[in-house]
C-alpha cells in the first residue's frame, strides 16, 4: 500500500474500535420558527428545549442524530456544531495527536475546529 492507504486504514480501524458515532447536530438560524416549520414539513418533529441557563430552542424527536435549532440573533456566528460519542476519548485524541489534529479538553469533552471553523465536540458515550 501507499503511505496515504496505509494512514487511511489506520485511521480506519481506529475509529472502527472506538465507534464514533454522530449524535447530535446543531442548526442556527435567524428565523428559528421558519427552520422548525421546513424541518417539520419534511417530517421532523420539534419540541421546545432549554438546558438550564441555556437558550431557548427546538429539538427534534423522531429522529436520530437529534436535530437542534438555536437563534443566531444571540450570536453573530452562522454555523453547524456537530457533536460526535465515542466508547474511548483518550484513544480518540491519541489519533488526532498521531494526524495532527489540534483540539481544546474541557471536562469530559474535546472540542475542535474543521477547515471551515465550524464547532466539533466529542465525548466519551
Amino acid at each position: 500500500m501507499l503511505e496515504s492507504e496505509q494512514q487511511k486504514q489506520i485511521i480506519k480501524d481506529t475509529l472502527d474500535s472506538l465507534q464514533l458515532r454522530l449524535d447530535l447536530i446543531v442548526l442556527k438560524s435567524p428565523n428559528i420558527e421558519r427552520s422548525k416549520n421546513f424541518y417539520e414539513k419534511i417530517g421532523i418533529s420539534f419540541v421546545q428545549e432549554k438546558h438550564q441557563q441555556g437558550l431557548l430552542h427546538y429539538s427534534s424527536q423522531n429522529i436520530q442524530p437529534t436535530i437542534e435549532i438555536y437563534s443566531s440573533k444571540h450570536n453573530l456566528e452562522n454555523h453547524v456544531c456537530l457533536f460526535f460519542v465515542t466508547v474511548n476519548l483518550k484513544e480518540y485524541t491519541k489519533m488526532l495527536e498521531k494526524n495532527g489534529i489540534s483540539y481544546k479538553q474541557l471536562k469530559d469533552s474535546i472540542y475542535l475546529r474543521d477547515p471551515n471553523n465550524n464547532r466539533i465536540e466529542v465525548k466519551n458515550e
